[in-house]
Order: structure tokens, then sequence, then C-alpha cells
């Protein structure tokens, strides 16, 4: 569990009152929960990760209702120091690998920011909005969008925060690890699983995956996350005076956002506060436990948050370490991380910028 380990964010010779003594009490994350699931997570879907997450004691905002998006066009775009210009669906591939493209920016996930963003206006407080996958996309436009709407943003197994390299090589990514392997796969214990059992009929497997497919967007919206990239964004939002802490969840065998992928392709240092890496392909897949460690990872970004304000309020200048030191494994369990690779992804963490 985050919560038995020691995540220390500064210099251990400090005094008890500290920011760091402060930070290993671990308060509890308050803020009520948005929950996105991505990819084939429907309003359905996301009602049966909300409802556990409120069995875990957080309070919850209801999902957002399928997406329909037969009307909006697969248009991008794709901006770049010079401004912004439009590009079709193949047009945005294209420009997606360039050095000044900073962010490309479907209409169909601009059109669900937007629904993000109305969706939580109303709230009376700060939102900890927890997206999975291609609703990572959504997640950072509106965060980028509306910062002070948002006390709290993970992204799990995110997509679009890796810069994308030339279409082909993409390909041959998506279709092998990149150390050369086959990822493994996922099986779930059903104890430990929170969605609905697979049927076991084919056929009723094929409605089931036509119904979560038309529910999170069909055609338009998978194909709008394969270009998409808003790491400008999330960049350009984290620079703000009311910006959201961040967090991202990665996976050691995830062929969509390999951790070492996201890595090289963070701007800053300060693009992100926490990095949880976790033995695990992509996706959430109902893991129970699993989603319990992202509930403790908002718990861990409470507690930098209100380390932060102690700091400021001492007249002190916060010190949130390297980013190195500010990735996260787990020590034990189904997830934990073997310590050579441990080693190998805070070298990568090491190279990233530092704030300018």
């Amino acid at each position: 569990m985050i919560k038995e380990r020691n995540i220390s964010l500064q210099p251990l010779d400090q005094a008890p009152d500290s920011a760091e003594a402060e930070l290993n009490k671990l308060p509890r994350d308050t803020n009520p929960v948005l929950y996105m699931g991505g990819t084939l997570h429907g309003e359905k879907e996301n009602w049966l990760a909300s409802e556990l997450i409120q069995s875990r004691g957080r309070r919850i905002i209801a999902p957002l209702a399928d997406r329909i998006t037969k009307n909006i066009p697969w248009r991008n775009e794709v901006h770049t120091d010079n401004g912004v210009k439009s590009a079709s669906g193949p047009g945005a591939l294209l420009e997606a690998p360039k050095k000044q493209t900073k962010a490309i920016v479907a209409a169909v996930q601009k059109a669900r920011a937007k629904e993000v963003i109305a969706h939580v206006e109303s709230q009376p407080e700060k939102v900890t909005l927890i997206a999975q996958s291609a609703d990572a996309q959504p997640a950072m436009i509106a965060a980028h969008e509306k910062p002070e709407f948002f006390g709290k943003l993970i992204l799990v197994f995110p997509s679009g925060v890796d810069k994308k390299e030339e279409v082909f090589a993409y390909s041959k990514r998506a279709a092998k690890h990149p150390r050369g392997e086959k990822a493994p796969k996922t099986l779930v214990d059903p104890e430990n699983n929170f969605e609905d059992p697979k049927p076991s009929s084919l056929r009723e497997l094929g409605k089931l995956a036509r119904r979560r497919f038309e529910g999170s967007g069909g055609w338009r919206a998978l194909m709008s996350t394969i270009s998409g990239y808003q790491g400008g964004l999330l960049h350009e939002m984290r620079q703000k005076e009311d910006a959201p802490a961040v967090a991202m969840v990665l996976g050691v065998n995830d062929l969509v956002a390999p951790p070492e992928q996201v890595l090289k392709s963070l701007k800053s240092a300060d693009d992100v506060d926490f990095l949880l890496i976790v033995n695990s392909t992509h996706g959430i897949k109902g893991r129970k436990d699993l989603m319990d460690e992202i509930l403790e990872l908002a718990d861990v970004m409470e507690a930098q948050s209100q380390a932060r304000e102690a700091a400021k309020a001492r007249g002190e200048e916060f010190n949130p370490g390297s980013l190195a030191d500010r990735l996260i494994f787990l020590d034990e369990g189904p997830y934990s991380v073997p310590e050579e690779e441990q080693e190998r992804f805070r070298a990568l963490a090491d190279q990233v910028p530092e704030a300018s």
C-alpha cells in the first residue's frame, strides 16, 4: 500500500514540523471524485467504478452521460508556437511527431472536455478527476481551460501525454512492448473485480462490446485518441496560478502509454507531482485493489498540497524534490516493480528537464 511507504519531499534533516513530516501523515482527500474510464467505458461502466469509490468512503459525482459523437467531424486543432491550424485525422498523424507541435486537440475530445466543465462547474468545491486511457485527453483539455475547477487530476494509463512518433513507428510500438516482448495478459480474480462479468456466449459478449463501444463514443472517439497529444496543454496548465495537482499511473507493460515514452515526453519535471508505476498492462480492468492504490495516491497528493501550503505560511519555499524522488513504486504485491526496473525509470526521470 502507498500509505506504508515513506514518501519524502523534503530533506530528512528538517524539523519535525516541516513539510516532510506533515506529508507523511497522509491526510485523506475529501474532494468529490469524478471518474472517467476511457475507451469502452460508457456511463454504466463509470457508475460501477464510481460506486466502488463511494464504498471506500469517498464522495463522488455522478458520471457523465454516454458520448454522442455522430455529428462531430474528425477534425483536429494543431497547436504550435505560431498559432492554431486545422487538420484532418490523417493530417494530424503527420503533424504529431513534429518538434513544433505543442498539442493536437480533436473536435471529439474538445466537445467532451466542454461536457466535463459543464458537469463540474456547479460544484461548490474543487473536484478530484480520475481519468483513464482515452479520457485523459478531455480531462487535460478541461483542466487547461478551467484549472480552478479541479483540485487533483489523476491520469491513469493516459493516452495523449506522450509525444507520438512517426506513424509507422507508433503502429509498431502499439503491437509490441518497447523492449520487444509481447505484453502478458491480465487475468482478474472475480473476487477482485468491480466490473460486470463477461457473458459466456459470444452473442452476448458481442452485444456488450457494441454497447460499450457506442456508449464511449464509437469510432470517432477511438480514432481521435490516436493522434491526440495534450502534453503541451498539460505543461501550460501547470504554469497557471490555480493549477491542480497532477499525478499519473503508468503500467510497466502498457503498450498504449509506456512509462519510458511518457517520461521522455514530459516538457518539465514540474508537469506532474507524482508518477505511480505499477507492474501492469493497460487499464484498471475492474481490479479493486488497483483502484484502492489510486485512491491512496489522491491522499498522497493531498498531503503534498497541505505541505506546500504549510511551507508558504512559514514563508518558506516548498521543494518537492527531484522527479526521480517522486516516482512511487509498491514494495510488494502483484503490482510491485523489480528493483532494477525502478532504477531504470529513475534514470529516465533524471533526464526530464527541470523547471525553468
